[in-house]
């Protein structure tokens, strides 16, 4: 738009503009566009150092999924071949040594029972003798009872249970790490791509800023 224009035959002197044009837009326009090419150049340094972060970390995260799928199957591995042998066999001499425990109280009391029999010791300390050692047979007898119960819930129950869970946690730690190597290289390949589009976005922005800029100068007629 033609704001004000000097009359055709008037002299003016060098350097005067002849046609005033309404800049207001093509005005907004370079501002705004340099506004746009200040942010893509801030954009664009964060989204080259959030790659290179993204490339470090995702490094950093597969080693550890390799190294806890490693030591889950060195968990799950010793488990099979050393610790539930262990565990059971633990289980079972538990019950036979509350079990040989319970002979000895057992055949110590048939002993002081027989021996008693045979002296001259008053009866009251007979009793007294007889009924500590007929307890000690009590507690020893519950002992084996509680033995038992703790090997078959070993047997049958925890130690399996065991397993599940390291076999379990090697199936999801499979899992975990296949994930890693589907999904952070992919996403390091995607911020590339972003991170070159962006470099294009801003150079492109760079050139239209000059495109606009030079047409701003055109509408300067001397």
């Amino acid at each position: 738009k033609v704001v004000r224009a000097v009359p055709h035959g008037k002299r003016v002197r060098r350097g005067t503009s002849l046609v005033t044009v309404d800049t207001e837009k093509i005005d907004e326009a370079i501002r705004a566009a340099e506004v746009g090419v200040k942010l893509s150049g801030i954009a664009h340094q964060q989204a080259k150092r959030s790659l290179d972060l993204q490339e470090k970390t995702s490094q950093l995260d597969l080693a550890a999924a390799r190294r806890a799928k490693r030591d889950a199957d060195q968990d799950l591995a010793r488990f099979l071949t050393i610790d539930r042998a262990q565990s059971e066999d633990d289980a079972k001499y538990s019950v036979k040594s509350s079990e040989d425990s319970l002979a000895y109280a057992l055949e110590e009391l048939h002993q002081l029972e027989k021996m008693y029999q045979a002296d001259d010791l008053t009866a009251e300390s007979e009793e007294i003798i007889l009924r500590r050692q007929r307890d000690t047979v009590a507690r020893v007898e519950r002992m084996v009872r509680r033995a038992k119960l703790a090997r078959d819930r070993s047997l049958k129950t925890t130690i399996p249970r065991q397993q599940e869970g390291f076999e379990e946690n090697v199936r999801r730690l499979s899992i975990a790490l296949d994930r890693a190597l589907l999904t952070l290289p992919a996403a390091t390949a995607k911020a590339k791509l972003d991170l070159a589009k962006m470099e294009l976005d801003q150079k492109q922005a760079v050139v239209k800023l000059a495109r606009l800029k030079q047409d701003r100068k055109r509408l300067e007629i001397t």
